[in-house]
């Protein structure tokens, strides 16, 4: 199947996510955008930002109203760098990886899901926090490497992003467990990432 590629930069993709009930009513949504993703233009969002786009969250409420929909829902769009206009990218069904934002912005989805299940009362969320930040840290800093070597971001606008309260999708002061399982990994990666570095220099000045 082929399908064209929606041009523009990375932190052009947004995300309407939320959750209908059985009646197809909106309970409870968020709009984020992706800052910076791992890999680079065609991976998984590693900074994110809520942000209230209403034409974005107009977009998105128009698409689940219109096919009848209940659920969990992810819709990801990209404003086209050609024309300025927002185009569709795909429907996800599920809860994604960046759903500690949403709870973050005051929107926990999966206890809003829970409670309309177990048929307990959900009154709808219509409010969420802007400029709340999720990163995965250390997939973070091997995106900083990729952009700052095609020269898309400074070292110095990838540290102002980390300005104000940002969360991490591992670290949780009461369970240090998993950031710390994610940092053991990722420092087993550092040799060979070095070695990719000088690789790459090497190759580059030949």
């Amino acid at each position: 199947m082929l399908q064209e590629i929606i041009t523009g930069k990375d932190n052009q993709l947004y995300t309407f996510t939320g959750y209908c009930n059985k009646e197809q009513k909106i309970l409870a949504y968020i709009c984020k955008r992706k800052e910076r993703q791992y890999p680079i233009h065609f991976g998984i969002g590693c900074f994110h930002v809520s942000e209230n786009n209403e034409e974005v969250i107009n977009i998105g409420r128009r698409f689940v109203e219109n096919i009848k929909y209940s659920g969990i829902f992810g819709i990801e769009l990209k404003k086209e760098s050609r024309d300025g206009k927002y185009k569709f990218g795909e429907l996800n069904m599920r809860f994604l990886m960046g759903n500690e934002l949403n709870v973050k912005s005051g929107i926990d989805l999966p206890y809003i899901y829970y409670k309309d299940m177990s048929g307990q009362k959900v009154d709808p969320v219509a409010f969420f926090k802007d400029n709340v930040k999720l990163t995965n840290v250390f997939l973070d800093i091997s995106s900083f490497w990729q952009y700052h070597r095609l020269k898309e971001i400074k070292l110095w606008e990838w540290i102002k992003s980390y300005k104000g309260k940002v969360s991490d999708t591992y670290f949780a002061m009461d369970d240090l467990r998993p950031f710390g399982y994610i940092l053991y990994k990722y420092i087993l990666t550092i040799p060979r990432k070095f070695r990719k570095i000088f690789s790459h220099r090497n190759n580059g000045s030949e």
